[in-house]
C-alpha cells in the first residue's frame, strides 16, 4: 500500500511535467535524455523507449535485466521524474502505457555520434574528401576493450586501413584485410557503432534555441570614465530599460532597440534591429542624418570608448565564441546564460552600419589543435580560424601590428598559395609552441621567394590566443648532413619526466650559454649520440666537444621563456651577434632540444635580429 501511494504521489506531482503526445520518433525530440544516458555502461539504460498515456508522452529508461536487474524509470516527456520501478511494481505495467517504439538501443551504431564520443577523430577524418577515410568503425571485444578502424574507399584511395586504440593512439596500419585483423584477434570483435563520412556525424546541438527567452541591456564606457548602463545617464535605474524578446529564426527580437520614449530628451528613436538566429547575431543601425537624437552621437570610436550590450538567456546558451565581419566589434562569453557584444575603438558608428557575428558552439578542441589551424588556415585564407583569436591579440612579431584586426588580414577565405608544414608543436599549460615552414607565395610577404621556418609561441585564455611570440628563418639548403627541419617529431613522449627535463633546460643555458661556464658540456649533451640542425654546425656533437673545459664563452645575455613537455623543450633567449652579420646588433634566439636519458640529444633553431625599436610596428617589444 505504501508502495502504491508513492505512485500516487510521484503522479499528482508529474502532472506539471506532462507533454502532448506527438509522433516524435526520435531521441533528438528529448534531448534531455543525453544527460542521463552513458553510452559506456549499459546496465542502467540499455533502452529508452517511448510511451503515450492517452495525449500524453512519456519516456522510460529501461535497465538491462543480465546485469542491473528488472526495472528502470519512467519520466514524463519534459524530462520531470515520474516513477521508480521496483521489484514489486513495474512503472509501465502500472500505468498501462501504450508503446510507441524505442528511441535508443544502448550502443547501437545508429545512436552514437563517435566523432563527438572520441574528439581525436576530428584531427583525422576529412569530410569534405572522403576517400582516405570512408568509415570509421568501433569495435569491442568480450573484455570491453574498444578500438577503432578508419577505413579508406578502395574505389579512390589507396590509403591504408588504420587500427586506433579508443584514446587515440594508432595500433596498428595495413591495407585491408591486413594482418592486424589475425594478428589481434579483431576477428572476434564486435562493432558497435559506424560513422560514414558525409553523414554528418550525428545531430549538432546549435549555439542557440529557438524559443528562448533573451534580455537586452546596454552600457557605455567613455575614455578614462567607468562603465555605467544606458538608463542611467537619465539618472534612471539600471534595468529601467531592459527590453526582451523571444528568439525566432523568422522575426527580428530586438526591432528599434534602445528606443526610449518620454525621456529628458524627448522620444528617442530607435538605434538597432539586433536580429538572432539560433547561430548569428546581426546588428543593423536604424538612424540617419536626420535623426534628432543619435546624429549627435554620430562618430569613429576612440580608444578607451565601449560600447557593450549584454544579452541573457533563459536557459543556457552552447556558444563559445563568435566571428565578427567587423575587426572592432568582439563578443564575449560571460557565462552559461550571458553574452556581451562589445563595440570598441575604430567602429564606424555613422549611418548605414551593420557587423554580423556567427555564432560558435562548444569545440572540443585543444589550445594546440587551435594553433596549428591558425597556419594551416593560411592555405585557403580560412576566416573561421579567427574565431579563436581575441581582439586584445598582444602581437610580439616587431613587423606587425599588434591586435587582432592584422591577423585578420590573413584570411580572406580564398586560396592564398602560401604552402605549410607544420614539423613539430606542442602545449604547455596556456602556451603553444610549433615549429613551421611556410613556403609559395609565403615568400613574397617577406620580399623574397625564400620559404621561412618560423618558431611561434602563442598563449591562449578560456581558449583564445591572446599572445604570440615568433622567430623567423630562411630555408637553408646547403646543409652538411642535416635540414633544419628534419629529425625527430612530435608528439612529445616521456611525459612524467616534463619537470626533469626543464629543469635540465634551465640549468644548461644558464651555466653553459649565459654564464660561459663550458666546463662540463657532457653533463647536459650526449655528445656520442647529438643531432645537430643549426646552420653551419655540423650535423652531430663535435663544435660542442671542442668547447668542453673552456670558460667565458657565453652567447646568450639572459634566458627569456622556456617551455617543456616531456622530450621536448625550447628555450627563447636574448643576446649579441653570433652569425657574424651585425656585430653591434642584438638578437633573439629561439632553440628547440630534445632529451634522452636526462641529456640533449637534439637541436634545431631560428636565430633573427631585433631591429631598433623606431622600427617597430608596435610597443610591445620582442618579449
Amino acid at each position: 500500500m505504501n508502495q502504491l501511494k508513492s505512485f500516487f504521489l510521484l503522479s499528482i506531482w508529474g502532472l506539471l511535467g506532462l507533454t502532448l503526445h506527438s509522433n516524435a520518433q526520435t531521441l533528438n525530440d528529448y534531448p534531455w535524455v543525453n544527460s542521463l544516458i552513458d553510452q559506456q555502461n549499459c546496465c542502467f539504460n540499455a533502452q529508452v523507449q517511448l510511451y503515450s498515456f492517452g495525449m500524453f508522452d512519456f519516456i522510460y529508461i529501461a535497465n538491462d535485466v543480465d546485469c542491473a536487474g528488472q526495472g528502470g524509470t519512467l519520466y514524463a516527456g519534459d524530462g520531470t521524474l515520474w516513477c521508480m520501478s521496483t521489484p514489486g511494481i513495474d512503472c509501465v505495467s502500472f500505468y498501462n502505457f501504450n508503446y510507441e517504439g524505442d528511441l535508443y538501443s544502448c550502443n547501437q551504431s545508429s545512436e552514437i555520434n563517435l566523432l563527438g564520443l572520441y574528439p581525436w577523430l576530428s584531427g583525422l577524418v576529412n569530410e569534405a574528401d572522403c576517400c582516405a577515410n570512408k568509415t570509421i568503425s568501433l569495435y569491442e571485444n568480450n573484455l570491453g576493450h574498444q578500438f577503432l578502424l578508419v577505413s579508406p574507399d578502395p574505389t579512390c584511395s589507396t590509403a591504408n586501413e588504420k587500427w586506433y586504440l579508443s584514446t587515440g593512439q594508432l595500433f596498428c596500419e595495413g591495407p585491408p584485410n591486413n594482418n592486424c585483423v589475425s594478428l589481434y584477434g579483431f576477428t572476434n570483435m564486435e562493432i558497435v557503432a559506424t560513422w560514414n563520412c558525409g553523414d554528418g556525424g550525428g545531430q549538432d546541438t546549435p549555439p542557440l534555441a529557438e524559443g528562448v527567452d533573451i534580455t537586452l541591456r546596454n552600457t557605455l564606457q567613455n575614455p578614462g570614465e567607468p562603465e555605467v548602463t544606458y538608463p542611467s545617464l537619465f539618472g534612471l535605474a539600471d534595468d529601467a530599460f531592459d527590453e526582451f524578446a523571444t528568439l525566432s529564426n523568422t522575426d527580428i527580437e530586438f526591432a528599434t532597440a534602445l528606443a526610449q520614449p518620454g525621456t529628458p530628451f524627448g522620444d528617442i528613436s530607435g538605434l538597432y534591429n539586433i536580429d538572432f538566429t539560433e547561430t548569428s547575431i546581426e546588428f543593423t543601425l536604424l538612424p540617419d542624418e536626420t535623426d534628432p537624437f543619435w546624429i549627435q552621437q554620430f562618430e569613429v570610436f576612440p580608444d578607451g570608448k565601449f560600447d557593450r550590450y549584454y544579452f541573457t538567456f533563459s536557459e543556457p546558451h552552447n556558444i563559445t565564441s563568435g566571428a565578427s565581419n567587423d575587426t572592432s566589434v568582439n563578443l564575449i562569453v560571460a557565462s552559461e546564460t550571458v553574452i556581451v557584444v562589445e563595440i570598441s575603438a575604430g567602429y564606424n558608428f555613422n549611418p548605414g552600419t551593420s557587423f554580423f557575428i556567427s555564432l560558435n558552439m562548444a569545440e572540443d578542441l585543444t589550445n594546440e589543435e587551435k594553433a596549428r589551424a591558425f597556419n594551416e588556415g593560411l592555405i585557403n585564407g580560412d576566416p573561421s580560424v579567427i574565431k579563436w583569436i581575441r581582439n586584445d591579440y598582444i602581437q610580439h612579431n616587431l613587423g606587425v601590428p599588434t591586435g587582432k584586426a592584422p591577423i585578420a588580414g590573413f584570411y580572406g577565405g580564398q586560396p592564398t598559395g602560401i604552402t605549410v608544414d607544420i614539423h613539430r608543436s606542442f602545449e604547455v599549460g596556456d602556451y603553444v609552441f610549433a615549429q613551421t615552414t611556410l613556403g609559395g607565395t609565403w615568400g613574397e610577404f617577406f620580399g623574397s621567394n625564400t620559404d621561412n621556418i618560423l618558431y611561434e609561441v602563442w598563449r591562449f585564455e578560456d581558449g583564445f590566443a591572446v599572445e604570440h611570440w615568433d622567430n623567423i628563418v630562411a630555408v637553408v639548403d646547403d646543409m652538411d648532413g642535416t635540414t633544419q627541419t628534419d629529425g625527430v617529431t612530435t608528439p612529445a613522449i616521456d611525459l612524467e619526466l616534463t619537470d626533469a627535463n626543464n629543469a635540465l633546460l634551465e640549468e644548461m643555458a644558464q651555466t653553459l650559454f649565459v654564464n660561459g661556464d663550458w666546463t662540463n658540456v657532457s653533463t647536459y649533451f650526449d655528445l656520442d649520440n647529438y643531432v645537430q640542425h643549426s646552420v653551419g654546425a655540423g650535423p652531430d656533437g663535435a663544435f660542442l666537444a671542442t668547447l668542453e673545459g673552456q670558460t667565458g664563452v657565453s652567447f646568450y645575455d639572459e634566458v627569456k621563456f622556456i617551455h617543456t613537455l616531456g622530450n621536448f623543450g625550447l628555450v627563447m633567449s636574448q643576446g649579441p651577434d653570433i652569425t657574424g652579420q651585425d656585430p653591434d646588433g642584438i638578437y633573439a634566439y629561439y632553440d628547440l632540444f630534445r632529451m634522452d636519458n636526462g641529456k640533449i640529444v637534439e637541436h634545431w633553431d631560428a636565430i633573427q635580429l631585433i631591429p631598433p625599436p623606431d622600427q617597430w610596428a608596435h610597443n610591445n617589444g620582442k618579449w
